[in-house]
């Protein structure tokens, strides 16, 4: 399928989105009357047909080359790879916080001496379904009556 140039535009706003740097290429005010850039900010340059991510790289507009001079379909599909390469690191990084939080709250219950009793200790004897109705996670298995089966 064939990408435009907006194609492109969206998906380099979501890379300097995601970068946390600004999505406008100059601040809103001017220095002795010249624009100043956003220094970090991704944008497409092209020149002789051809398509490439730039990095500005100071406040007087000087910029890096990310990529090689290429198609914009090509240029898409490796901008795209990079915003979901971050997205990937967020979703871990995500994760990773909530098996921080998950044993927070595991060595707080220690700390208080709770009893923690997990599920696959009464699993086996067990011969029918648990109906999750019939678990209540703020008692302990021996305070609750468990029904075995549908009904």
């Amino acid at each position: 399928m064939r990408k435009n140039i907006k194609d492109i535009e969206y998906q380099v706003r979501c890379l300097n989105k995601r970068m946390n740097v600004s999505t406008e290429k100059y601040l809103p005010y001017k220095n002795n009357g010249r624009l100043i850039s956003n220094v970090g900010h991704f944008y497409i340059g092209h020149a002789y047909g051809s398509y490439r991510l730039e990095k500005i790289v100071n406040e007087f507009g000087g910029c890096s080359d990310i990529t090689i001079s290429t198609t914009k379909t090509n240029l898409y599909y490796i901008i795209k790879g990079m915003v979901d390469i971050l997205d990937e690191q967020r979703y871990k990084e995500q994760d990773l916080n909530e098996q921080g939080a998950l044993r927070h709250k595991l060595l707080n219950a220690q700390v208080w001496n709770l009893k923690l009793e997990p599920w696959s200790q009464y699993l086996p004897e067990c011969e029918g379904n648990l109906l999750a109705s019939d678990w209540d996670l703020g008692s302990s298995y021996h305070d609750k009556k468990v029904r075995i089966g549908n009904g």
